[in-house]
This record gives C-alpha cells, sequence and structure tokens, in this order.
C-alpha cells in the first residue's frame, strides 16, 4: 500500500529551490524515483494533489508530472519550482535518445493566462545554451492539472467561507431575479489574486467550481409560494416582504432547499 502524500510531503519537509543532495526537494524527488514505478501510483498522487490547494502541492504536482517523462522514455531534468535571474524557468525538460527535447511547463489550473511565449522564450534559451540543438528537436508542452474549470471568488468575511470543501454545492441569486445557476465546488478556498475577478483586492478568495449550470432566461424566482417550500423559512411568514436575510450574504442551507431552488429532483 503506497503511503498518502500528505505523510511523504511532511516527512520531507518544504519544498523549494535550496541546493544540496539532502534538501526536501531532492529527498522528495529520489522518493518518486524509487517508489513511483507505476501508472497507477502516479495518478493516485496526481489526485491528492488536485483535491488540496496550496505551494506544497502545486510544486509536488510539477515533480510528479516530471515523473510521468519517466513513464514515457524521456530523460527527465526538473526545473525550479520558482523562477529566479540568471536561470531558465522551465518545470521540466524531457529529452529523448534520439536527441528530441520537451520543454514542460506546469499548471495545477488555468487561473492565470497560458501563454506560449513563455515556453519559446525558454526553448530559445536552451538553444543558446546547447543544451537543444535546434527548433526541429524542440516541443514546448504545458501540462494543465484541471482544465477548464469555472471559479468563484469570495471576500475576507463572507459568512461560512471556512467551511467550503471540495464535493458541496452552490447556487447563485441575483437581485431582482432569483437562482439563475448552480455549481460544484472542487477545491478549497484559496487565498488569491484572480485576474479574471472584478475587483479581485476585494474578492481574494477563490473556489474551483465545475458542473456548472446557467439559466438567466428561466430563474426560480423565490416568491412566496417556493419560500413556503423552504426549510429555511420554518416558523417565518413566507408572505413578509422582509426575506432579504436569506439572499444577502452566502448562507448554508439543508439539501431539501438547494434542490427546491435549482429545480431539481431529490
Amino acid at each position: 500500500m503506497s503511503v498518502p502524500l500528505h505523510q511523504i510531503l511532511a516527512l520531507v519537509g518544504r519544498l523549494d529551490d535550496a541546493p544540496g543532495e539532502d534538501t526536501p526537494r531532492e529527498r522528495f524527488r529520489r522518493f518518486l524515483r524509487e517508489n513511483v514505478q507505476t501508472v497507477g501510483v502516479a495518478r493516485d498522487y496526481l489526485e491528492e494533489c488536485l483535491r488540496e490547494s496550496g505551494e506544497q502541492y502545486s510544486r509536488a504536482l510539477q515533480d510528479l508530472a516530471n515523473r510521468l517523462g519517466h513513464f514515457l522514455g524521456f530523460e527527465v531534468t526538473f526545473g525550479r519550482y520558482q523562477g529566479t535571474q540568471g536561470a531558465i524557468g522551465f518545470d521540466g525538460l524531457w529529452s529523448s535518445p534520439r536527441n528530441f527535447h520537451i520543454v514542460v511547463e506546469v499548471k495545477t489550473t488555468e487561473v492565470y493566462p497560458i501563454k506560449a511565449a513563455t515556453l519559446v522564450n525558454y526553448i530559445d534559451e536552451l538553444i543558446s545554451e546547447k543544451r537543444i540543438p535546434n527548433w526541429e528537436h524542440a516541443l514546448g508542452l504545458y501540462v494543465i492539472g484541471r482544465p477548464q474549470e469555472g471559479i468563484y471568488g469570495f471576500g475576507e468575511r463572507t459568512p461560512g467561507r471556512k467551511h467550503i470543501k471540495p464535493g458541496d454545492w452552490i447556487c447563485f441569486y441575483a437581485t431582482g431575479k432569483g437562482v439563475i445557476a448552480h455549481a460544484r465546488v472542487s477545491s478549497l478556498p484559496e487565498k488569491m489574486r484572480h485576474p479574471k475577478i472584478r475587483h479581485p483586492d476585494k474578492y481574494n478568495w477563490i473556489v474551483q467550481v465545475r458542473d456548472a449550470h446557467l439559466y438567466l432566461d428561466r430563474p426560480v424566482v423565490i416568491d412566496a409560494a417556493l419560500r413556503s417550500q423552504l426549510e429555511a423559512f420554518e416558523g417565518r411568514d413566507p408572505n413578509t416582504s422582509s426575506w432579504a436575510w436569506f439572499v444577502q450574504a452566502t448562507r448554508r442551507i439543508s439539501r431539501h432547499d438547494y434542490y427546491k431552488l435549482t429545480c431539481q429532483e431529490l
């Protein structure tokens, strides 16, 4: 039975670019070479990286992606975790026995734009250093852990933010219209300044979402009839005009209410 990745990372220590033969980085990469011998084991560790969040898992994902290069028959040169002046910033360099080279960039998600120019520059620099003979023997490859997922941003004081976890379902209310969308949360909230979020400094806690459904043309109106069916309104008058408390902030609701608000069957 393989050891869970979080235990391995706790044992090796914080992954960084510190030089040396017995650094956390080298201990982790040595573990991968000696213990990750099948695609199945690599897949399990990769999936754990994608379920969790944080720098440690992002860097482990980079090394695991490079481990896949070994399975494909390449000699792999691991890159740096973080770019620095005077060093080529590729995440991995895979070299085949026939002198063909793949320059790899690893991204957990598509949070930040994928720029082909980044890989082009890396390959040009490697050609200049004669580590790659020419462009006919080179290819750039982006490896994306969670492609094409949606995102949603929360504020620092959003109620319930700390309780949000992968697998939760979330629905979205538009003022004056009703519930217009729902989706499934696929990551823990992560603090970052996302370029696609309006007011990114204000809404700087990001979750990934998937299985999103949008129905702007047929919103679920939260009228008195619907309110009378919701468990959240038990003991309250559904006909009152004072029900803004229900939609003014992020609120945990029952499974029953979620399905009512998104017109799904239990």
